[in-house]
């Protein structure tokens, strides 16, 4: 009993102190990279008692089973016991390299079997959804090349002058993005914490610097 009193003392202590300590934070390569990277080292500068250690992982990290202060993952999450915080959400765009001569698609039906490259796993679907107020379209593309960074799509994609599927924060150099009246299905952002530990001071800050991040990212990307 003795040893629980102390570590519930521990733990006040630590929630009513100044935010120290180390924060373990996990997020994907691709929007880690593009949107976190400044975020990151701002909050280092802020906050200079906190240290941090970060992977960026393709893998689904669950902050309780892996001792993760803060998971950052894109897309509908497993279940887990941890705690999740919505920060906003991602939407990718179809993307054209400045060597691609193709027509230019009025619909998205014309991209029915053509080659694509983008971001995904083995075993993804092969079918792009796109929106256009009441307008639904569910195209069967295939897949040229399907990769967890940006770089070798890209490379591929302008090697093989084919069209793209990428983040709207990943926009190449002398590219164009087609199909600009329509929008594909947004995916959401969230951070997962473990319960209880989203009270320590550093883990609050930290989540409230996400937020702000999403939050102005989402203003950018709307326009």
């Amino acid at each position: 009993m003795l040893a629980h009193a102390e570590a519930a003392q521990g733990a006040m202590a630590e929630l009513l102190s100044d935010p120290s300590g180390l924060l373990r934070v996990t997020a994907p390569l691709v929007l880690g990279q593009a949107l976190l990277t400044e975020t990151i080292s701002r909050f280092l500068a802020d906050h200079p008692a906190i240290r941090l250690t970060l992977e960026w992982t393709a893998r689904a990290i669950d902050p309780v089973e892996d001792a993760v202060d803060v998971a950052i993952r894109v897309g509908k999450p497993r279940d887990s016991a941890a705690m999740m915080v919505t920060l906003g959400s991602v939407r990718s765009c179809l993307y054209a390299p400045g060597n691609w001569a193709g027509p230019v698609p009025r619909h998205p039906d014309e991209l029915a079997g053509h080659p694509v490259f983008g971001l995904g796993r083995a075993g993804a679907s092969d079918s792009l959804r796109f929106v256009r107020g009441r307008e639904r379209a569910d195209v069967a593309v295939t897949w040229r090349l399907q990769a967890n960074d940006t770089g070798p799509v890209i490379a591929a994609a302008e090697a093989c002058a084919g069209l793209a599927v990428l983040p709207s924060f990943v926009i190449p150099t002398g590219w164009s993005r087609l199909l600009a009246d329509w929008q594909m299905t947004p995916m959401p952002v969230n951070a997962l914490t473990a319960r209880g530990r989203g009270s320590l001071p550093r883990v609050r800050l930290f989540l409230q610097a996400l937020q702000e991040t999403f939050a102005n990212f989402s203003k950018q990307d709307a326009r």
